[in-house]
This record gives structure tokens, sequence and C-alpha cells, in this order.
């Protein structure tokens, strides 16, 4: 995915990823979601776009990507502050 979007500052991102998932756009949500996990940067942590990406996939129903998504939070960024609820959202979804 290339075009303006994708040359926006990382919190303007999460906001049009934010406004996907809240019109109920949850496929087009994640994706934008899943771009930012990458885009760590000083003013916007890689541990929040896993939190945001865990849970919207959790709401779309992939469960097992939402797991993914928090582990990989807790295994790459086990000091953000998100990790106690991706702890958290971990419990809830695992049998």
């Amino acid at each position: 995915m290339d075009g303006p979007s994708t040359r926006a500052p990382p919190l303007c991102r999460r906001k049009i990823a934010e406004t996907y998932e809240l019109e109920g756009n949850l496929a087009e949500a994640c994706a934008r979601y899943r771009d930012l996990v990458v885009v760590e940067t000083l003013s916007f942590p890689a541990g929040l776009a896993l939190m945001d990406l865990g849970r919207c996939l959790k709401a779309q129903g992939d469960r097992p990507g939402a797991a993914e998504a928090f582990q990989h939070l807790l295994d790459d960024h086990p000091e953000s502050p998100y990790a106690a609820e991706a702890r958290q959202q971990l419990l809830e979804i695992q049998p």
C-alpha cells in the first residue's frame, strides 16, 4: 500500500486505522494497524501498534492472529506500557 496515507506521520496513520475500525471496516483497519507495526519511532511505539492490531484482529474474530500480535508485543517489547494489557488479552482469548 503506497500513497499519501503511508507517508503520513504514524499518529495520523493510526487515526485513519481507528476511523476504519469505528466504521466497521475491520479488514482495512487491521491492514492499517499491521502497516504501523514496523514504523516504531520515539513518538510512536511498536507496542501500541501491536496492541491496536491484536484488539482489531480479536474484534474481527481472528483469535489466533490476535494472540500472535499480543505475544509479539510481549516477546519483543516486554517493558512496553501495553504489556500488561496484552497479557490480559492473551488470557481472555487462549483456551
